[in-house]
């Protein structure tokens, strides 16, 4: 069966490219698919005049931060091109499956964009939603039109948190599966596997904070790798002491992930790959954008893992007591259930 995968691009967001193969991956090995990954706008880093003119700017203003952005766009894109099998003109699907990631989060998209993700330009084919988030907890009233005119065009419907099935429930009377995102259904030993990770621990603080922070986190963190004896090893960042990190590629992000002695996030795939290796995570609230806890506290609940975000740590020691021993067997029944939606919407054979 030739599927494609619709889900985010750009070539920049470290989550968005291992979901996409993660569930690529599993849709070959387990249900032997033949995966496309679909490009469209967002695949392209110059998508108008108004942008090719901020890089003109940045390489005037600060060319140290031009080329740090431009190696880790050109490291993400052969990323892309050894894993994704990425194209734009593509024939002969017999379905196209939208996500992971917030796809359906009307807070970056446009109407027609979100038209787009709702696959409204497919047609006469098969249309899945696997693990598609929505990431807050309203939908403004044009989305909402969207949503209940395409989606009973999905001949199956799943999403990524409790919060997105409830509203997708209230306004289209849909009741979505709530599924593991995809970098879930593989275990940290097939991870290793499929990057060829090399995997040493270090004393490392691995710190990827999309958004903005509070100074008590960042106080914590310089206390904590004090007295500790770590390694601040900060990936979001563009200082003189982290930009040589910033270009890093998706398989680099897992592995110092999987290297550290903690983890400090506003990440949903940091968080997640923190619980895959069993590396002892905080969470970090965002403090200046629309909060989209709501993937988090799914996470957390699915795992069986409590007291992990940077509100709830009473002191040093608490950041390492994290029991990872339930994980397994918290997920397995979400996984077989998330493998079986697949399984039964594909009309494959069982697993």
């Amino acid at each position: 069966m030739k599927l494609g995968i619709v889900t985010l691009g750009g070539y920049w967001n470290y989550g968005n490219r291992l979901q996409n193969l993660a569930l690529k991956h599993v849709l070959e090995t387990k249900f032997g698919c033949e995966c496309v990954t679909v490009k469209h706008w967002q695949h392209s880093e110059e998508r108008n005049y108004k942008q090719r003119l901020k890089k003109i700017i940045l390489f005037i203003k600060n060319r140290s931060e031009f080329i740090a952005k431009s190696e880790r766009t050109r490291n993400f894109k052969k990323f892309s091109s050894i894993y994704l099998n990425e194209q734009k003109k593509i024939s002969d699907l017999e379905g196209v499956i939208v996500g992971s990631d917030q796809v359906w989060n009307p807070t970056w998209l446009s109407l027609k964009q979100f038209q787009y993700f709702m696959l409204k330009n497919f047609q006469n084919v098969k249309k899945i939603s696997y693990a598609a988030s929505i990431g807050i907890n309203s939908m403004p009233e044009g989305y909402e039109k969207i949503l209940r005119q395409e989606l009973p065009n999905f001949k199956a419907v799943s999403v990524r948190e409790n919060s997105a099935s409830e509203l997708v429930d209230q306004i289209v009377g849909i009741k979505p599966q709530v599924v593991l995102d995809p970098t879930m259904l593989l275990t940290s030993e097939e991870w290793k596997n499929l990057l060829d990770l090399d995997i040493k621990h270090k004393q490392t603080v691995f710190k990827y904070v999309l958004g903005q922070n509070s100074q008590n986190l960042d106080d914590f963190i310089d206390e904590l790798a004090t007295a500790k004896g770590l390694e601040i090893l900060e990936y979001h960042s563009l200082d003189k002491d982290s930009i040589g990190i910033y270009s890093n590629n998706p398989i680099q992000f897992v592995e110092d992930i999987a290297s550290a002695s903690v983890v400090v996030t506003d990440s949903f795939h940091a968080a997640v790959f923190s619980i895959i290796f069993g590396v002892p995570f905080v969470i970090a609230d965002r403090i200046d954008s629309i909060k989209m806890s709501s993937r988090i506290d799914t996470l957390l609940d699915s795992a069986g893992i409590s007291a992990r975000r940077f509100s709830e740590i009473e002191n040093q020691d608490a950041v390492f007591n994290v029991d990872f021993s339930h994980v397994e067997t918290n997920l397995k029944d979400k996984k077989n259930k998330s493998l079986e939606f697949l399984r039964s919407n594909l009309s494959m054979a069982s697993v």
